[in-house]
């Protein structure tokens, strides 16, 4: 949940140090979110569909979250709500995979 902080408090940066600490902050955190969804993606399909199942839905994950900025703008009646709906928005994706991550049953020992 630190990344819509991040969002936010780099609408509030006041010099380019602050910038590029918030952006580095940003990368640092939105980059380690790749592995434990390409683990959970993995863990999703039999070994038989593994390359393929993962395979399809990383690259759905990855147009959806392409079409997040058009989605965010929309949502925004002016450039200065961006950063907050850039957070909102994060937030809820972080929630509804939090949700997905609870919800679905182990898989160990279940394919054959």
């Amino acid at each position: 949940m630190l990344l819509p902080l991040c969002y936010l408090g780099l609408a509030k940066a006041a010099g380019t140090t602050q910038v590029t600490l918030y952006a580095l902050a940003i990368a640092f955190i939105g980059n380690a979110g790749y592995a434990p969804v390409l683990i959970f993606l993995n863990e999703r399909f039999p070994t038989s569909l593994r390359a393929s199942g993962t395979g399809l839905s990383w690259n759905i994950g990855f147009a959806l979250g392409g079409m997040m900025p058009t989605f965010v703008s929309l949502a925004s009646a002016s450039t200065a709500q961006l950063p907050m709906s850039l957070a909102i928005f994060s937030a809820v994706i972080f929630v509804i995979y939090l949700i997905g991550a609870l919800s679905i049953p182990e898989t160990r020992g279940n394919f054959h």
